[in-house]
């Protein structure tokens, strides 16, 4: 899948005239470097995995081959189901023409017995094979069988976890549960999902307690939460129920959306990895949505102050999820325009471009003029204006846009207006 990025150009007449050269030679050289393989991920290890082996045969490699890039698919499209698609399948079964890369590493014997046990292998594995696959390559052959993708920027996870073990209570933290605390670390890796904990500190214990996630007591978590600045929280109640039963409840907070849901398992370890995994496929298939559903659109981006911001932009918008084509239309004073076409919905592109918080959504100007509130007459004493006559036509252009997955006119672009985030 190759991208263009055509130049068209109109250079101010100031300082950004110099920029401007320097801009037009970057962005040839970007385009050509980042966006002609058409690769989504910026991150190596997103195509990346290291799977226990027994031994550097062919055969055990074809099969380390196998697994790793299961691994890596399941990374890539959110869903832990993906394996189980017959179009999935025939990609693993030939997965030599994805290999980039691949070593061995020796396990010693505390790791061989620690993954023998967490794998169920009735032999310990002597080698760790690690396997980096084409991420261009896997894309291309995923969109082309149809199978969503999930790119980045991810949403960093907020995790409020509660354990119960019947001699114990504690809640997960950077200094408290630390085997759980690590199996939740893990599995978001496997994801490839940003994990984030609470720290636990006199202002959080102040702010929240056991019982507020054994609830949950959603407002109490609310409030704890909002130093984190993390717009998706999953709360989490483990509890032991007997010799090999453990219960965990689960409520994701993704945005303005709570999805709850109850699982069972006979290991502590495992409920706390299925948590993580029931988030990560329900955060997924929001974010994913369904292929072939493709909009031309501009974005406009202001705030640009520098070369090193142009990058950041180009760079942050060429690298999101879905993104087939991104060209540079034009600049002046301290805006940038891009087209782009992306093949998804409006509202899910909206959503992706939040997730990184570099951009802010902004009012543009002919929209400002339209909303520009016409002089009022003047009323006699005490009248009071209603509420919809005071804020009407007060929402920005990405508001008014989020409610339109496509314009009216198929031929009409859809324009976005952002500005870089201080």
């Amino acid at each position: 899948m190759e991208l263009s990025a055509t130049l068209l150009v109109r250079l101010p007449a100031h300082h950004w005239r110099g920029l401007a050269r320097l801009l037009a030679t970057a962005v040839l050289l970007f385009a050509a470097l980042v966006w002609g393989g058409g690769q989504a991920y910026a991150s190596t290890d997103m195509h990346a995995a290291a799977v226990p082996v027994d031994g550097q045969g062919a055969a055990e490699r074809e099969r380390g081959f196998r697994e790793a890039l299961g691994e890596v698919i399941v990374r890539m499209t959110g869903v832990s189901g993906s394996r189980a698609n017959p179009e999935v399948r025939d990609l693993i079964s030939n997965p030599d023409r994805f290999v980039q890369t691949y070593r061995y590493r020796t396990l010693d014997d505390d790791e061989r017995e620690r993954l023998a046990e967490r794998e169920d292998l009735a032999e310990a594995p002597s080698h760790e094979l690690r396997v980096t696959f084409s991420g261009s390559r896997l894309e291309e052959a995923l969109r082309a069988s149809e199978v969503p993708v999930w790119g980045k920027p991810r949403p960093e996870l907020l995790l409020w976890v509660g354990v119960d073990d019947g001699r114990e209570r504690y809640i997960v933290g950077e200094d408290d549960g630390e085997d759980a605390r690590h199996v939740l670390a893990e599995q978001a890796e496997r994801r490839g999902l940003p994990l984030l904990l609470p720290l636990l500190d006199l202002e959080d214990r102040d702010r929240i307690g056991f019982i507020d996630i054994r609830g949950p007591f959603l407002d109490a978590i609310e409030a704890a939460s909002a130093r984190y600045g993390a717009d998706t929280r999953l709360i989490g109640y483990v509890n032991r129920r007997g010799e090999d039963e453990w219960i965990g409840d689960w409520t994701l907070l993704d945005g303005d959306r709570e999805t709850r849901w109850r699982m069972r398992a006979q290991e502590r370890d495992t409920l706390l990895a299925a948590g993580v995994d029931g988030a990560t496929d329900r955060i997924a298939s929001a974010a994913a949505g369904r292929v072939g559903e493709r909009i031309t659109l501009r974005i406009h981006v202001g705030a640009i102050g520098s070369m090193a911001d142009y990058v950041r932009v180009a760079e942050y918008l060429g690298g999101l999820a879905r993104v087939e084509q991104v060209a540079v239309a034009s600049l002046d004073a301290d805006t940038v325009r891009f087209d782009m076409v992306f093949d998804g919905r409006l509202n899910q592109l909206q959503r992706a471009i939040a997730t990184g918080r570099l951009l802010d959504p902004a009012v543009s100007r002919a929209l400002a003029e339209e909303l520009a509130p016409e002089p009022e007459p003047v009323t006699a004493p005490g009248r009071i204006l209603p509420l919809d006559e005071l804020v009407e036509g007060m929402g920005a252009d990405a508001a008014r846009l989020a409610a339109e997955d496509e314009p009216d006119d198929p031929d009409e672009r859809i324009e976005l207006h952002y500005r870089l985030a201080s």
